[in-house]
């Protein structure tokens, strides 16, 4: 025989309950025992089960990158983009920097965890090409000047 007692989920108002086992006082709206685990036999009725249980709020965490910016790979980048804007021998010489100053580049920022390696790699990209396209166009105007001084 069950009472409903002032709601579906409560105890009994009145007295104090103990364990049928230990004696121990026992928890509002708990029929384990704390002391010993054992279930009393009360009028209780259990939580209903929900259906969308609730979640824990974690706040968003944000990441703030505080790292410095390697002025070598910097340096290189901006002087191979200098190099392909004023073409000449200097730009030549300059690619050549240009290639070596984005290998140091590269190199700071994997040693020392400095930021700055994408710009790094991309003037290694634009001197490699250039040069190689440079090289070309100075082979061809040389086999070019060969077959004209030969007639």
């Amino acid at each position: 025989m069950s009472t409903n007692y002032g709601g579906y989920n409560q105890m009994p108002p009145q007295g104090v309950f103990q364990c049928a086992r230990c004696g121990a006082q026992l928890q509002p709206n708990n029929p384990y025992c704390t002391y010993c685990g054992f279930m009393n036999q009360i009028n209780y009725y259990p939580q209903p089960q929900q259906f969308y249980p609730q979640q824990q709020f974690y706040p968003q965490q944000i990441y703030v990158d505080n790292r410095s910016y390697s002025g070598v790979s910097i340096t290189g980048f901006v002087l191979s983009l200098v190099s392909l804007i004023f073409p000449s021998y200097i730009a030549l010489l300059g690619l050549v920097v240009a290639l070596i100053l984005s290998c140091v580049g590269i190199s700071d920022c994997n040693h020392n965890m400095k930021k700055g390696k994408g710009l790094a790699i991309a003037g290694l990209v634009i001197s490699i090409v250039f040069l190689t396209f440079i090289i070309f166009a100075l082979v061809m105007l040389q086999s070019v000047y060969n077959s004209l001084v030969r007639w």
